[in-house]
């Protein structure tokens, strides 16, 4: 086999190393040299994130509005998948909605169950927030056990007292 080489171009040259490194890792099941940081096939779900959300909350946050895009891309850029979107917003919906909680500045905490709050800088702090159930006391194997009442038919049931 004959290898024909231009000593004279260093750029030639660097994209020759370059596309040897890249061979070589896919050859041993590596990742190539610079991974780009959002895989190019794999699609970002922005619309099933924000229907997420949408649904635990009770908004109607668009998914292609260019703001929502951006900050679920920028998580996603970290290296961020679904289920840690979900998260998230599992941990801050059982954290403030419906909690009364309200901040320093008085506003209630719900208000910002919101992507610009949510998918933020502070994503990762979210992502490993404690949920905190001791309010009602009830361990998890009982949660919603007793959440789905019979219903009696006056008339024709017998009722329990």
């Amino acid at each position: 086999m004959t290898t024909v080489r231009n000593n004279n171009s260093k750029k030639y040259q660097k994209k020759e190393l370059t596309t040897e490194r890249n061979k070589d890792n896919s050859q041993a099941g590596q990742s190539p040299a610079t991974p780009s940081p959002v895989n190019e096939k794999e699609k970002i779900p922005y619309k099933r994130i924000l229907d997420y959300l949408n649904q635990k909350t009770g908004k109607h946050y668009r998914s292609n509005a260019k703001v929502n895009r951006d900050l679920i891309k920028a998580r996603w850029s970290d290296g961020y998948r679904f289920d840690d979107f979900k998260k998230v917003v599992d941990n801050m919906v059982a954290e403030w909605k419906g909690t009364g909680i309200t901040f320093s500045s008085g506003e209630l905490a719900e208000k910002y169950l919101r992507p610009e709050t949510l998918f933020s800088g502070k994503f990762d702090r979210y992502l490993n927030e404690t949920v905190n159930n001791a309010a009602n006391n009830v361990p998890d194997e009982y949660q919603g056990l007793f959440d789905q009442q019979p219903e009696y038919n006056v008339e024709t049931d017998d009722l329990p007292f």
